[in-house]
Parts: C-alpha cells; structure tokens; sequence
C-alpha cells in the first residue's frame, strides 16, 4: 500500500520504514502511550501520518498550524472515495504554487496520491483492524506532532528562543525586533518599509511566531494580534474606531476621546501575567517600522501572514 505512494522507490520506502520505526519507538517507549491513549495514537495512524508528511513536507508545516487539516483531509479522501463507487483516480501530480492557501480541497486536487493512502488500509505489527470510518477524527493530531523529530531551528533565532524559554518577555521583544532587521538586509537602517513587509519570508515570520506563541501558552505572537484584528473587522479597509478598539484591546492604547494615550514602551507588561492577550510582540517598542504610522505597518504585517497562511 505504501510502495505505490513512494512511487515504488527503494530509497524512499527505507528512508520511510527507518523514520516510521523511530516514530512508533517515541510514541511507544520515549514520550509513551497509555492504555487508555491507544484509542488515541494507533500505529495505522502513525504510518499513515509518516508516509504523507514525508512525502509532503509542507503539509507537515500546515497540520502544525491547523490541527483540523488531517481528519477534514480523510473524511473528504474517503467520502469522495464512496461517492465514486471506491475508484480512486490517480493522476499526474501538479506542481503547486507555494503561496496558495493549503486546505483540504487544495492538498486532495494537486496531489492526488493523499486520497489513495487516506482511503486504504494499514494494519502494522498485531494491532486489530478499526471499524472506524475515519481514523484521524479525535485529537490524535497533537500526539503524532509529539512523536515527529523536530527541525533544527535557524541559529539567528536560538537567542530569541532562550530569552522566550526564560520569560524574558522585553528581552525577546528586542530581539525579535533585531531578527526582522537581520532577515530583511535592514540592519544599518535600523527599520522596515512597507515592501519589507509585503515580501518578508513566510518562513520566517512563522519560526518567529511560532516561537512566541509556543513560550506564551497562546498567549502572545503576531498570528494572536491577527486574529483579535480579525474579529474586529478590521482587514479590509483603514477605520479608526476598529482600530483604537483593537490598540485597547491589546493594551496599547488606554483612556476615552482626548485622553487617549499610547502606552510607552517601558509601561508595558513584559509578562503573561497581564490579561491582554496579544499584547506582545511590539517589535523593539513601536519603532520597527520608523516613521511609518503604526496601523498601516501592524496591517501590513498582519495582510502578510494571511498570504503566509499562518
């Protein structure tokens, strides 16, 4: 089942056999799995989850963000399997664009091959066969992402990631701001322009976001500050009532009418204590984007990381 997905190529089932048995070892023996979190993890799911991330890695970087990818991914393989009376058509994979946005829909069309091992069965070692319709439906997401050795992070962000790891909140806050600099070319100038931010590395942005959201429990990064923008309404058009809404809802901006007042950089809160969330990063204290106004820059960045799917 396993070989036509690799093409029938023996480097790639060896290179799959070898990480499939170092992942079933992590979940089995190293972080282990419970009795009762058997129903949770299963080895099908793990090969399953090896062959596609493999394969794909990309996809690997979308279910780290969207843990509801993989069982939308099975349930439409499946249920489009049974539509189709069980035949599943493979053919020619195409090359996708990068900046496309990756859903379930996209990921089943260019690559074809998901649905084919999606829809067949993997039975390893004497597990029992599941009656399930769908195996990746509960929360098993989480645990398969525990069981995948991690890529070693970029060493310009080892720094960034210790102050964060300490709580170092306004220590991070300055080193991220330094980072942006550094991936940009912009470290003499000391700030971004606008198509700094319209074309900065979605790889990037999201090692940094994903680094302050894991140390903050949630509770910081810019995809926070998107999302509380979001809901506002505020990513279509300027409107400064969304705007102040959101500055004070992040803790940026306090008092009514004339005396409203941005908070200064060293009055913020370096720590999750406060109960704004999104209320870091600021980026080096409201300075990364020099003279330009802080919402044309803050909607810039956040338009980025919806291009970024992040």
């Amino acid at each position: 089942m396993v070989a036509p997905f690799f093409d029938y190529n023996p480097r790639r089932l060896k290179q799959y056999i070898n990480v499939l048995r170092l992942r079933i070892y992590i979940a089995y023996y190293s972080i282990g799995v419970t009795f009762a979190e058997t129903e949770t993890i299963t080895t099908e799911q793990i090969g399953k989850f090896t062959a596609i991330t493999l394969r794909y890695p990309r996809l690997l970087l979308e279910l780290k963000n969207n843990h509801q990818l993989l069982a939308k991914l099975e349930k439409d393989a499946v249920d489009k399997s049974i539509s189709s009376n069980n035949s599943i058509i493979l053919g020619t994979e195409s090359i996708a664009n990068n900046q496309e946005t990756g859903n379930a829909n996209y990921w089943l069309k260019n690559y074809p091959k998901i649905q084919q091992l999606l829809c067949s069965e993997m039975i390893l070692d004497k597990e029992q066969k599941s009656d399930k319709k769908y195996i990746f439906e509960n929360s098993s997401i989480k645990k398969l992402l525990e069981v995948s050795p991690q890529q070693s992070l970029p060493s310009k962000y080892l720094k960034l990631r210790e102050f964060l790891a300490a709580k170092k909140w306004k220590e991070a806050d300055y080193e991220t701001y330094l980072v942006m600099l550094q991936v940009a070319g912009r470290e003499e100038r000391a700030w971004l322009r606008l198509e700094d931010i319209e074309k900065f590395p979605c790889q990037d942005l999201r090692i940094i976001d994903q680094l302050w959201v894991k140390y903050s429990d949630g509770k910081f990064g810019f995809s926070v500050q998107k999302k509380i923008y979001q809901k506002l309404d505020g990513m279509k058009k300027y409107n400064r009532e969304v705007w102040v809404a959101f500055a004070k809802q992040v803790g940026w901006l306090e008092g009514e009418g004339e005396e409203e007042e941005w908070v200064s950089y060293a009055d913020l809160t370096f720590s999750t204590d406060t109960h704004y969330l999104g209320h870091l990063p600021v980026a080096g204290g409201y300075r990364l984007g020099g003279d330009i106004d802080l919402l044309v820059l803050c909607s810039s960045l956040w338009h980025r990381l919806v291009d970024c799917n992040i």
